[in-house]
Parts: C-alpha cells; structure tokens; sequence
C-alpha cells in the first residue's frame, strides 16, 4: 500500500494499438512524493508527454492500457474508463500545447472562472468578476483584454493558474519552460 503523500504508479503497460508485438511501456513503475517538485528529462520520442497524458487518464481510440495509480491512498485502475475519469481529483496537467486550455476571445478573468466550472455545468453565468491572486497582479499582465492579445508567458500563466483552479495532488507542467 502506498504511503498518504506518495503518488505511485505500479506497473504500467501501454501500447498505442493493442496488436503490437512490444508495448511502449511495459511494467513501468514509479512514485512521486507530495509537495516535492520532480522533472522527468529523456531525448524527444521517448514518451514523456504520453506518460503524463496517461497519467490524467486520457487514452485514444485503439490504446491499450493497464496499471495502477495511487494517489491520497486512493488506488485508480488505469484500464477502467471509470476510474480513469475520477483522476481529475488529484492529477492535472498543463500540456506543452497549453493554449488548447485557454478561450482566446475571453480575458484573463473569463478564462479563470470558465476554470471553476464543475465538471457538469449547469445554464448559470460566469461571476462577473474575479479574485486574481496579488503574486500574479506583479507580472503586469492587463486582465481585461482578451486572451489572444496576451503574450505567450502570459498565457502559460493563465493556463498554470486554470490548471490550479480547483484542488490537485499532482500538477504535471509538460514542458514548462518551453
């Protein structure tokens, strides 16, 4: 059993089609302790970004998966679509592509609230303002003008601070410094 500030990932095979001879990942292994801050590093191709993609439970159409994430003494089946769906709840993830997160025409503000909407949303509006922590006020980014007009850093912010919206045990930065 793992420990209660330990996320762990206990074998771990994955395979982009079910029908190949070896798969990409083959009992692969791992903990990452909470409050820590870790990097995986390896040459391009070698599956960095498809680790953490599964990390947050999102396979393809044709994939294959299986193994186990534990995460807050939870353990998750990495081949039940069920609980690949509760992940949410302690893994999240900035991918390298960050601004498939962001509504360009929205502003900053709009962008974070969209962030708090629960996963099932229901017909109310967005709040028409919202509380933007003092630490990101110093970085001069002007929260009323839309998204597509802020520069790149700016938008990897947003994107940081949408992804730390609601509570995560596991925040995955792929290629944060991109």
């Amino acid at each position: 059993m793992a420990e209660q500030n330990t996320i762990t990932i206990t074998n771990l095979s994955f395979n982009f089609t079910p029908s190949h001879a070896s798969p990409f990942f083959q009992n692969a292994q791992t903990a990452f302790a909470q409050n820590t801050v870790h990097f995986i590093r390896g040459r391009n191709g070698v599956g960095k970004s498809t680790l953490f993609r599964l990390m947050t439970g999102t396979i393809f159409s044709g994939e294959w998966l299986e193994g186990l994430l534990t995460c807050n003494g939870t353990t998750y089946d990495l081949s039940n679509e069920h609980d690949r769906t509760k992940l949410t709840t302690c893994v999240r993830q900035v991918p390298q592509k960050f601004d498939v997160m962001l509504a360009p025409s929205f502003t900053f503000t709009q962008n974070l609230a969209l962030a708090n909407m629960s996963r099932y949303p229901s017909l109310t509006p967005l709040p028409e303002t919202y509380q933007i922590p003092e630490l990101i006020k110093r970085f001069g980014i002007d929260f009323s003008v839309p998204v597509s007009r802020l520069s790149g850093g700016q938008r990897q912010i947003l994107a940081i601070l949408m992804a730390l919206q609601k509570p995560t045990s596991l925040l995955l930065l792929d290629e944060p410094t991109a």
